[in-house]
């Protein structure tokens, strides 16, 4: 029995994601709720989540934010990534975080069966929209060099590691000031005018891994 758990905050995929698959042999929703928090807090039940089916666009905790949280609760659980948005930066810091699979909500019921069984096989799962994404991505002609501190470095590991500005100020042991203020100068060195920019332009810049 494959069992399943769902993070979704669309109360109409989720509960279509739990009668869809319920209906399929060998496969059993346990756990379904509508964000990080209201999932942590479910009481544990006797079959643990094998699956987790986790959105990144949630209220409070994002997926991407909890997705760390959410290995350690479930250390033996592949996590499926779904989501509505496309980038290229999305994708990457998924499967930074430990992500097994990604798939387009646009194709979700089309495509989540095949992702599932793929994760549990021990393979990663891209949907195919997100690996022409991808392969764009690399295809895509090399930036200009960029210089950067290592300061600044440091801080755009730690948006491709999915930190929030506080969780950047606690890491590096600096203030949030100095956060903001080591990001307006990358804004202006990158030619960015976003969080996501700067990750998508630093990694194809190879400024980090």
């Amino acid at each position: 029995m494959t069992t399943i758990g769902i993070i979704e905050d669309d109360a109409v995929i989720r509960e279509g994601l739990r009668t869809y698959l319920n209906r399929l042999p060998d496969y059993r929703c346990v756990v379904v709720a509508g964000s990080v928090e209201h999932f942590l807090e479910a009481p544990l039940t006797d079959e643990p989540v094998k699956v987790l089916l986790l959105d990144i666009g949630l209220p409070g905790m994002s997926g991407l934010d909890g997705l760390k949280l959410l290995k350690q609760h479930l250390p033996h659980a592949k996590v499926i990534m779904s989501t509505g948005n496309d980038e290229s930066t999305y994708i990457f810091r998924s499967f930074n975080a430990g992500a097994n699979g990604y798939l387009f909500k646009k194709n979700l019921f089309a495509e989540v069966r095949n992702a599932i069984e793929s994760v549990i096989d021990g393979h990663a799962y891209l949907s195919p929209i997100v690996t022409r994404k991808v392969l764009d991505f690399f295809n895509a002609p090399p930036t200009e060099q960029i210089e950067i501190t290592a300061r600044e470095r440091q801080i755009v590991q730690c948006l491709v590691d999915g930190l929030s500005y506080k969780l950047i100020a606690d890491r590096l042991d600096i203030s949030l000031d100095t956060v903001r203020f080591h990001l307006k100068n990358l804004y202006k060195k990158l030619r960015v005018n976003s969080k996501s920019e700067v990750v998508s332009k630093a990694l194809k810049s190879n400024l980090v891994s």
